[in-house]
């Protein structure tokens, strides 16, 4: 059973982090008001948001280049790794 629910977790971290990722580089190339990038990004604030909100708390006013997608990829590649540790 343990191993079941580790899965779904691994999955469901996964499809968040491609999220993210898609949602970065579609950024570059469509326009951000979009329905697809507005969807993307109502699926990946939750986990980018508390990120960024910290990264300003630290830098004060954010550079031109958000790093918070970047390091909520690598949070979530660490979780994942950690849950393939932990449930297999």
């Amino acid at each position: 059973m343990l191993s079941v629910i580790g899965t779904g977790i691994f999955y469901f971290l996964s499809a968040i982090e491609t999220a993210i990722f898609v949602s970065v580089i579609l950024s570059w190339f469509i326009d951000p008001y979009s329905r697809i990038l507005q969807l993307l990004y109502a699926v990946t604030e939750p986990f980018v948001a508390p990120i960024r909100a910290l990264l300003s708390k630290f830098m004060g006013d954010m550079p031109m280049i958000d790093f918070s997608p970047m390091i909520a990829m690598l949070i979530i590649s660490l979780l994942k790794q950690m849950f393939l540790v932990i449930f297999s």
